[in-house]
């Protein structure tokens, strides 16, 4: 491991930073206080910084900050004191708004790069900590430079793909866990793109999220996800009222035009539809986001909390916002946790929702012995690769054919034991 150089030399470093869920505070908070939480960012940099250092507001929310006399090992130590620093939450006007952070690093050792250069690299160094998930700390690699162009085209190519539709749905069923009956599908969007394949959407929906995309690729899916729901409940009536699950981004819930857009939804299958928020978008705005639900609800839409104990609890809010199921994340579900502590707060969300009169869905369920244990617990629905992959529609029409002979098998009194659905 190459040793720091002492103070007397002339490297440095440069570090980029961004609150992860800036955009999101944004579109749910508004520019104003947005502004406020960028303020109390800079402030607390400026506290925890000594005064030597170099602090800059760079593009619209990111800061840089000039370590002189620094590289290697000390970089990576002060990103990560940075990193703690920012686990704890701002209290701005008596909201409590909580983001952790991530950050690009360039060294000054890099040859034959000018002091915008530089920059350019600890920013290309930010977005690759960003594609690693939240909280990542990337030191700036030169690939990273043709990462950076070819996040470019994909921008461009995304806006043309939601025009050209070269988007598709793929379908996850959502099944019982009392008799294994689909009830029923979580719609996932998938992009075929020309060059690269069948891409997945941790490939572009944050892309679509930091560009406003979201917002008319939110739209086609919800339009795709109605059509395809009612054309399966044209088909096959004898399965009841079948749901279609649409993922709901913090930045569309709180687009003006979300309400009135989906009041022309097909007016007759809005008992179908079901839309999953993920926690943290509970956590501001209460009573804002109390009304939107409400108007939400009053299109006889249900609710869904995703991704229910990953983030930071909403259990405060819980009691008063209008929703109807939680769905458990699947790294609580996984078969470790059946041993482990993991169990107990399954135990406690299953127990927490029926006592606020909601249902639960377990997600991740991937083994017979999960769906013995979130049944002992009263866990109502489940969806997992034990059921089922995400199919295309196709196999959708296949797998819900079978399950109406099954139905008919049920009603007849000659299903077999130990047959199952899928």
């Amino acid at each position: 491991m190459r040793e720091d150089k002492d103070s007397s030399n002339n490297d440095f470093a440069i570090l980029c930073l961004e609150l992860d869920r800036f955009q999101e505070i944004k579109y749910i908070l508004g520019n104003d206080f947005s502004n406020k939480v960028l303020m109390a960012t800079f402030q607390r940099l400026q506290k925890w910084l000594s005064k030597k250092n170099i602090i800059a507001h760079f593009g619209l929310e990111k800061f840089l900050i000039l370590f002189d006399n620094t590289s290697g090992q000390k970089a990576i130590a002060k990103a990560e004191l940075l990193k703690q620093i920012f686990n704890l939450p701002f209290n701005i006007e008596g909201s409590i708004i909580r983001s952790s952070i991530s950050i690009g690093i360039v060294y000054s050792q890099i040859d034959g790069k000018t002091a915008e250069e530089l920059v350019q690299a600890a920013d290309q160094a930010l977005y690759h900590a960003k594609e690693q998930g939240k909280g990542q700390i990337a030191l700036f690699e030169p690939i990273m430079e043709y990462s950076a162009k070819e996040r470019l085209h994909l921008e461009i190519d995304l806006q043309k793909a939601i025009k050209c539709q070269e988007l598709v749905l793929h379908y996850q069923p959502i099944v019982s866990l009392k008799n294994d009956l689909i009830v029923g599908f979580e719609a996932l969007v998938r992009w075929e793109h020309p060059t690269k394949g069948l891409l997945s959407p941790d490939k572009f929906i944050p892309l679509a999220e930091e560009t406003g995309l979201i917002i008319p690729l939110g739209k086609w899916v919800l339009t795709e996800a109605c059509k395809r729901i009612a054309i399966w409940q044209q088909q096959f009536p004898q399965l009841g009222k079948l749901q279609m699950s649409v993922n709901l981004s913090g930045i569309q819930l709180y687009d003006p035009a979300l309400i009135s857009y989906i009041d022309n939804l097909l007016p007759r299958l809005k008992e179908n539809l079901k839309l999953e928020i993920t926690e943290t978008v509970f956590l501001e705005k209460t009573l804002e986001t109390q009304a939107i639900l409400k108007k939400i609800k009053a299109q006889n839409i249900q609710i869904a909390i995703d991704d229910f104990g990953i983030g930071y609890s909403c259990l405060n809010s819980l009691s008063i916002l209008p929703v109807d199921i939680l769905k458990i994340d699947r790294c609580f579900v996984n078969p470790s946790s059946l041993d482990s502590k993991n169990a107990e707060l399954v135990k406690y969300i299953i127990d927490l929702a029926h006592n606020l009169n909601l249902k639960v869905v377990a997600e991740g369920v991937e083994t017979q012995e999960q769906v013995n244990w979130l049944s002992s617990l009263g866990c109502e629905y489940g969806q997992g690769y034990f059921f089922s992959r995400p199919l295309e529609p196709q196999a959708v029409f296949a797998l819900l054919t079978e399950q109406v002979k099954l139905v008919n098998n049920l009603e007849k009194g000659k299903k077999e034991k130990g047959e199952r659905v899928l």
